[in-house]
């Protein structure tokens, strides 16, 4: 099955690749990129409901606010 990515989606695994590799990131899908890509790749990145990633961190860490990390 062939995968078709977009370019926002394309930079992300890049990161996302380079980062859990340890590796140099591939800097061929940032060539002639533009602001709109930049803001996708940014938002494909972030949590898309936060809410629900703090109670997730509130029920892991026992329900003390003082201990979810953000």
């Amino acid at each position: 099955m062939e995968v078709n990515l977009n370019r926002a989606e394309r930079m992300l695994f890049a990161l996302l690749r380079a980062s859990l590799h340890r590796l140099d990131v591939d800097t061929s899908c940032f060539e002639s990129i533009e602001a709109s890509d930049c803001k996708q790749c940014y938002h494909l990145a972030c949590l898309p409901d936060a809410d629900a990633a703090r109670l997730s961190c509130r029920t892991l860490f026992g329900g003390r606010r003082d201990d979810v990390p953000f």
